[in-house]
């Protein structure tokens, strides 16, 4: 009889631990038997509160190290006021690199990234930081951060970083969406990506006290993730950035189907480090002629013919992006009207692959406009964090910018309509209201769980 009470005590035990966020703390890889298409446990935490006896899980305790789910946002500004009324916590954003050429002297852009993230931490905020990404090594350090060679003063960087901001910081991201192919020079392959960020997690694990760390994706990608998977054990977290809608085609489902892919994979806590929706990137075609004609052309076509002049006429930051990347003329057209035809255009998607047309989240009454916006957000907000291995999220981002960063245009919806606010920091957006609305109701779930 003792024996059958015995092995029934175990079985309930092993039930417990199964489903999305359901890990204990020295579980590293996930259940290779999962079929892909399997159903997952999305269910809220279990209301009743936690005995003793029951084990904490992985989210637990990381949620005790952050205090609580993580409410954040990305590019944040110093109106301190508005971000609390929103309901926001939590803030993220870049270090720069600490040292200039020498090696020795603290560069001005570290000592004001310091400054700034003390004046969030004195103002109840919790600060998410982006360690430098490998280019800053190369350009202002002046050494590879791939080559064996230099991997001691890489592990020297970061710990003197965790160190040095132990005080201001709450959270560390190493690097950033470094399976993105624009993100990782010097490097040239991915693997020299994976070892970059395992190398720096290795070196942070013994020191990071309570601050967590981990490492983020541009997309859901299993080949990515498989690179990282020798260096999960010293990760609190993997994160995901995710942009369906915009950047990527898909509906709100494709959010929680991508979490629940990525945790199935390295049974970690999942956080949403960026997502977020574009208010604008719906042009007519009475908006794609009048762009046309800002440059004296009547048709496309008689703008092909003409590349090397419209070129010469485009904004200096799209101008040069088109002549590094593309130094023989003849492929300026394709370019212009295909490769960055959302630039020029002020398209969100790239669907099919060889051509750029507006695409969005329709069938969730999601447009890109301003209510189409906050509709994104009180729609999926809650839907993120029914999802039990999700810790949090960093919404991209606090306020719209003045033009684009890729091509230079004011009214390209690329980099430029992302914000709760305008991009004066004055006026709140339709989406401000609904992420205040969305992360209130989080949160009064999360008090009763």
């Amino acid at each position: 009889m003792k024996r059958i009470v015995a092995l029934l005590l175990a079985v309930i035990l092993i039930v417990s631990l199964v489903g999305c966020g359901n890990q204990t703390e020295n579980e590293e890889e996930s259940d290779e038997n999962t079929e892909e298409g399997a159903e997952v446990n999305n269910n809220p935490q279990d209301t009743k509160p936690k005995t003793d006896a029951e084990p904490k899980t992985a989210v637990d305790l990381i949620l005790e190290k952050t205090g609580g789910k993580i409410y954040g946002v990305c590019h944040p500004n110093e109106n301190y006021m508005r971000l609390k009324d929103v309901g926001l916590g939590w803030v993220r954003f870049d270090i720069p690199y600490p040292y200039e050429a020498d090696g020795r002297t603290i560069r001005s852009e570290y000592t004001q990234f310091k400054n700034r993230a003390r004046e969030y931490t004195k103002n109840k905020f919790k600060v998410m930081a982006i360690t430098p990404y490998p280019k800053d090594f190369m350009d202002i350090g002046g050494y590879d951060p791939g080559d064996s060679a230099n991997a001691a003063r890489v592990r020297e960087i970061v710990v003197f970083l965790i160190n040095d901001l132990r005080d201001v910081i709450a959270g560390m991201q190493i690097s950033n969406e470094l399976n993105h192919t624009g993100h990782i020079r010097p490097f040239t392959t991915l693997q020299q990506s994976a070892d970059f960020i395992g190398l720096q997690a290795k070196a942070l694990y013994d020191v990071r006290g309570d601050i967590i760390v981990g490492y983020n994706s541009a997309g859901y990608s299993e080949s990515w993730t498989n690179l990282m998977k020798p260096y999960l054990k010293y990760m609190d977290y993997v994160a995901l950035d995710l942009y369906y809608g915009t950047y990527d085609n898909g509906t709100l489902q494709n959010y929680v189907n991508d979490i629940n892919k990525l945790y199935r994979l390295v049974n970690k806590p999942i956080l949403m480090a960026e997502f977020g929706y574009a208010s604008k990137g719906s042009p007519t075609a009475e908006d794609r002629a009048a762009k046309l004609a800002r440059y004296g052309y009547a048709s496309e076509a008689e703008a092909r013919a003409d590349i090397v002049n419209l070129v010469e006429q485009l904004p200096n930051t799209f101008k040069t992006l088109i002549k590094t990347n593309y130094p023989n003329t003849a492929d300026w057209a394709n370019a212009v009207f295909v490769t960055y035809a959302n630039h020029f255009y002020g398209y969100n998607k790239r669907i099919p692959a060889d051509s750029w047309i507006d695409v969005d989240l329709a069938e969730e009454n999601i447009t890109h406009d301003e209510e189409g916006q906050a509709n994104y957000f009180r729609q999926l907000i809650p839907l993120l964090m029914e999802q039990k291995c999700l810790i949090g999220f960093f919404i991209y981002c606090w306020k719209d910018r003045t033009w684009c960063l890729t091509c230079g245009y004011d009214d390209c919806p690329n980099e430029t309509s992302w914000g709760l606010v305008d991009d004066s920091g004055n006026r709140k957006k339709p989406s401000y209201y609904a992420v205040k609305e969305a992360i209130a109701a989080c949160k009064e779930q999360d008090a009763v769980t």
